[in-house]
C-alpha cells in the first residue's frame, strides 16, 4: 500500500513502514537501525540533505534530523508548467503578478521560495509575514490543494535583490480580496482571541476560522475578565481595517466551541484565496506513481498515524517517544491533519523539554513561555498537554525563592500532580536555601520519579486532574478485566466494578469513569461495545450498570446512582460516566463493607463499618440498618 505526497510516498509493505522524500534521486535511511522503532520504521532523504544521527543518543540531534525530514518530505509541490520559449522581457518591482510556492528555507521557516507562473517567468521568496499578520509556522504543503497540486496565489513584486531574486508580498491583494467578500457580511464571525480583554475601548488582535486577521473591539460592554487569551467569540462584522489587519469586527459573546486551529485557518484562507481552487491545468500531474501501487485511502493513514502514536504512548524511553512523534507528525502534514500535526510538534518540544530536565536538572523557563506562545490553540483546550506544561512550569521554579508565592498559589488551587509537584518545590527552596543539600537532593530526585516519562501523553479528553482521588475512579472497561489482557470476563469485571461503587455508597459519594484509563485519558469503550454482548448498543450499556445495582442490593440503593450518561463534552470518544451518591446506613458486598481512603479501597467487618459509619458519618435512622448484598431487593 502506497500514499502520495507531490513526490513523497509513504509504503506499508510486510516489511514495515517507509517515507521516501522522493523516487528521482539518491536517498538513504536516516533514522539508526540500534533504534530498533516498531515495524523497521525508516525514513529515505536525498543523501546531501539530511545527516544521520551518531553517538550518544540525544534528543538534540533528532530534533535538527525530524526538522530536516520534514523539509525534505514536504518540500516536493508538483512540478509547474512554465513557456519553454525564451523570453527576454522581464518583470518589474509593483507588478503584481502569479506566483507558486515551490519549498521552504531550511534556515529560515518564515521565508517561502516561490515561481512566477506565466510566459515570462522568475523566480523569488515571500515571508509569512508578507502573507498574513498573525505569526505562523508553516510548511510548503499548506500552499497544496487537497491532492497535492500546487496552488496559485495573486501577489505583487516589492523588491528585487541584485541577483535578480523577487521579494513577494500577497497582503495588499488578500485585504483587498477579503474586504470584497465581507462587503455584504450580514452574519457573525468566529473569532479566536489573540489577547486578553483590554481596558475601556481598545482593541485587540483576532483570527477568525476563514484565517483573516481582525481588529476586535467592543469589550467596554462587558464586565472585565470576561474574555481571555485563545477564547473562541462570535463577532458582528463593521468594516475595513487599519494597516496590517484586514477587517474590523465587535465582540458578541464567547461561544461553546472547543477547537480552534490556527494552521487550519490558515490553509483555509490560501486555499479560498487561491486562483486554481479548480484544479487548474496550470499544473502537471506527478507521473512518478507507480501504476502498481494501491493508494490508501486517508482513514487507513490516520490509523497508521494512532498506531505510531500508541508506540510512543507505550515507549518509556525518550528518544523513541520523539521518533514516534515526528513520524507520526510527518504523515499529518502530508494528509493535511494540521490540529494533529501541531499538537504532535507540542508534544515532542514538551519531550525535549523533560529529556533536557533528567539530563541537566533545571527547565528553561524562557523556552517554556515560548513553548506556550507557539502552541497557544492546543494549550487552550483541556488535555494532556496543558497538563503536562503546568507541571514543568511548576518545576522551572526550582531554587527560585522569588517565585514562592506562585508555588503556594499552585500548591492551594491544584490537586493530584500538580498539587505534589508543587509542595516538592516548595520543600526543594525551603531545605535548600537552609543549607540541608543531602534533604534537598532527595526531594530532587522524588521530583524527577514523580515526572518520570509514564508514555500516557495523548490527544485524549482527561478527567479528574488526570487522577483518582476520594471521590473519583477510572475503569477502562466492564468487559475486560485489567489482569487477563483482552479475554473478556464480564463477571469477573463487574465484581470490580461493583466493589468500588459500594466504596461509593459506604463513604461519601463520587464518580466513576468507564473508558478511563489509570492516568484520567479518556480510552472510550469501542472494544466493549463491539463484543456480542453488546454489539454496538450503547443504551444497553449504560442499563448494565444500573441493572447491576438494583440485583445486587435493591431499588433503594439504586436510586443512590444518580445519573448514568455518556460524556457528551467528549465526542471523539465514548465515556460513560456514573455518579454515585453515599448511602446512609451502607452496604455490604461479597460479605465486606468497602470504603474509600483517598484513591484506594479498604474492607472493613460488619462491627467496623458500624462503628465507622456512627462516627464518621450521619445515619438516616429511617432507613434499614445494614444493606446486604443478594438481600432486601423490594
Amino acid at each position: 500500500n502506497s500514499y502520495f505526497h507531490g513526490k513523497a510516498k509513504l509504503v506499508v509493505t510486510d516489511e514495515g513502514l517507509s517515507l521516501y522524500s522522493g523516487q528521482d534521486r539518491q536517498l538513504r535511511p536516516v533514522i539508526p537501525q540500534d533504534l530498533n522503532l516498531w515495524e523497521n520504521m525508516q525514513v529515505y532523504v536525498d543523501k546531501k540533505a539530511v545527516k544521520v544521527p551518531t553517538g550518544k543518543r540525544d534528543i538534540a540531534m533528532y530534533e535538527s534530523l525530524w526538522k530536516n525530514i520534514e523539509q525534505e518530505i514536504l518540500n516536493t509541490p508538483t512540478v509547474i508548467v512554465a513557456s519553454k520559449a525564451p523570453i527576454q522581457k522581464k518583470h518589474r518591482v509593483e507588478e503584481t503578478v502569479r506566483i507558486a510556492i515551490t519549498g521552504q528555507d531550511t534556515n529560515n521557516a518564515d521565508k517561502l521560495y516561490c515561481k512566477i507562473v506565466d510566459d515570462i517567468g522568475g523566480e523569488g521568496y515571500i515571508y509569512v509575514s508578507d502573507i498574513v499578520s498573525y505569526p505562523l509556522n508553516v510548511y510548503p504543503n499548506y500552499f497544496l490543494s487537497p491532492r497535492g497540486q500546487s496552488l496559485i496565489f495573486e501577489a505583487d513584486i516589492i523588491d528585487v535583490d541584485a541577483d535578480g531574486f523577487f521579494r513577494f508580498s500577497m497582503l495588499d491583494a488578500i485585504k483587498d480580496w477579503v474586504n470584497d467578500k465581507c462587503d455584504d457580511m450580514d452574519g457573525y464571525i468566529l473569532c479566536s482571541l489573540g489577547a486578553n480583554q483590554p481596558m475601556g475601548n481598545r482593541r485587540i488582535p483576532a483570527i477568525s476560522t476563514e484565517g483573516n486577521s481582525v481588529s476586535l473591539g467592543g469589550f467596554d460592554m462587558f464586565p472585565p475578565n470576561t474574555f481571555k487569551r485563545g477564547d473562541i467569540v462570535m463577532a458582528t462584522y463593521r468594516g475595513n481595517a487599519s494597516g496590517t489587519f484586514q477587517i474590523n469586527c465587535d465582540v458578541v459573546e464567547k461561544t461553546e466551541m472547543k477547537e480552534f486551529s490556527i494552521h487550519t485557518a490558515f490553509r483555509t484562507l490560501m486555499r479560498e484565496f487561491a486562483l486554481n481552487d479548480d484544479e487548474s491545468d496550470l499544473l502537471v500531474n506527478d507521473e512518478d506513481i507507480q501504476r502498481n501501487d494501491r493508494i490508501m485511502d486517508l482513514p487507513y493513514v490516520k490509523e497508521i498515524i494512532r498506531i505510531v502514536d500508541r508506540m510512543a504512548i507505550i515507549d518509556h524511553e525518550y528518544v523513541k517517544s520523539y521518533n514516534y512523534l515526528g513520524f507520526a507528525r510527518v504523515l499529518c502534514l502530508m494528509i493535511g491533519w494540521d490540529v494533529q500535526a501541531s499538537y504532535y510538534k507540542g508534544r515532542m518540544d514538551l519531550l525535549a523539554m523533560l529529556h533536557d530536565f533528567a539530563i541537566n536538572d533545571k527547565v528553561d523557563e524562557d523556552k517554556l513561555e515560548l513553548l506556550d506562545n507557539s502552541n497557544a490553540e492546543m494549550f487552550s483546550i483541556k488535555n494532556i498537554l496543558k497538563v503536562r506544561y503546568e507541571q514543568l512550569k511548576t518545576v522551572s521554579y526550582l531554587g527560585k525563592h522569588d517565585r514562592e508565592d506562585e508555588l503556594l498559589k499552585r500548591y492551594s488551587d491544584s490537586t493530584g500532580l500538580l498539587h505534589d509537584l508543587a509542595s516538592l518545590v516548595l520543600g526543594y527552596n525551603i531545605l535548600k536555601r537552609q543549607g540541608l543539600e543531602s534533604q534537598a537532593n532527595d526531594i530532587h530526585n522524588r521530583i524527577k520519579q514523580t515526572l518520570r516519562l509514564k508514555g500516557f501523553e495523548s490527544n485524549l479528553h482527561i478527567y479528574g486532574n488526570g487522577t483518582e482521588d476520594l471521590t473519583t475512579e477510572f475503569k477502562t472497561s466492564i468487559v475486560f478485566p485489567p489482569d487477563e489482557g483482552m479475554q473478556p470476563n464480564m463477571a469477573k469485571q463487574m465484581k470490580n466494578i461493583l466493589k468500588v461503587i459500594a466504596t461509593f455508597l459506604n463513604t461519601g459519594g463520587g464518580t466513576l469513569y468507564i473508558g478511563v484509563n489509570d492516568m484520567g485519558a479518556g480510552v472510550g469503550i469501542e472494544q466493549d461495545l463491539n463484543t456480542t454482548e453488546f454489539n454496538g448498543d450503547k443504551d444497553k450499556y449504560q442499563r448494565t450498570i444500573s441493572d447491576a445495582v438494583a440485583n445486587t442490593w435493591n431499588n433503594l440503593v439504586a436510586t443512590c446512582v444518580k445519573d448514568i450518561a455518556f460524556d457528551s463534552d467528549n465526542p471523539d470518544k465514548d465515556v460513560l460516566v456514573v455518579k454515585v451518591a453515599e448511602f446512609p446506613n451502607g452496604v455490604e458486598f461479597e460479605g465486606k463493607f468497602w470504603v474509600r481512603t483517598a484513591s484506594s479501597k479498604r474492607a472493613l467487618t460488619k462491627e467496623e463499618f458500624m462503628s465507622y459509619n456512627q462516627h464518621s458519618r450521619k445515619m438516616d435512622p429511617h432507613l434499614v440498618p445494614v444493606v446486604e448484598a443478594g438481600r432486601n431487593r423490594s
